[in-house]
């Protein structure tokens, strides 16, 4: 007979890649919030998990969300929790369809807004985000995939958040179309690439 070593949550407390993809989660697990030391965290499931508590994983620099429930369709949407703009190391966020909050102010009496410093790329977001706080609160941001056709149309009302917000007129929309490719670039000071996916999937 074998042996088996049975272990406490303390043993994972170092741990810095949790890879849940091969399951289908229902729900996330309690001891998610322990493991403060994430750097990379992927999780798949069959349903929109109300509740995740990545925003206490301050370390965090990669999130991975994979809504497998057998539909293309991106009309569920995950939503992040408000804590997430606290996650100053967060660099790579990648969803189906996602939804977040505007930031919230430093403090009551400050006019500036809390920023993902190190954010990098984004997929998945949803166009009911496309306001001047969010844009901001993600101003580093290099590459955005995976947008609807409606943040697209909204290219316009975008750069007008952007001249508010950088006090200038940077942001400039171009659109390329072909039979197998449909892509949209919207550049700005330091957001180079915007791309909307389209049927069939073109290749990047």
């Amino acid at each position: 007979m074998g042996s088996y070593v049975l272990l406490g949550q303390d043993h994972f407390k170092l741990l810095r890649v949790l890879d849940l993809g091969r399951l289908k989660l229902t729900s996330a697990p309690r001891e998610l919030s322990d493991l403060v030391s994430l750097r990379y965290f992927a999780v798949r499931s069959s349903v929109v998990i109300q509740y995740l508590p990545i925003y206490r994983l301050l370390n965090l620099q990669t999130f991975s969300f994979l809504l497998d429930d057998g539909s293309p369709s991106r009309t569920k949407t995950m939503q992040l929790p408000n804590g997430i703009w606290k996650m100053s190391q967060l660099r790579h966020v990648n969803c189906r369809s996602i939804y977040v909050y505007s930031p919230p102010k430093i403090s009551a009496d400050d006019v500036k807004y809390r920023v993902l410093e190190n954010s990098q790329s984004v997929t998945g977001l949803s166009p009911l985000c496309c306001t001047k706080e969010i844009f901001h609160g993600i101003k580093n941001l290099i590459e955005l995939h995976q947008c609807s056709s409606s943040l697209v149309n909204s290219a316009e009302r975008i750069r007008q958040e952007q001249l508010e917000i950088l006090g200038n007129d940077m942001l400039k929309v171009e659109a390329v179309d072909t039979i197998r490719v449909k892509e949209r670039k919207i550049r700005a000071p330091a957001m180079r690439r915007v791309r909307e996916r389209t049927r069939p999937q073109w290749p990047i």
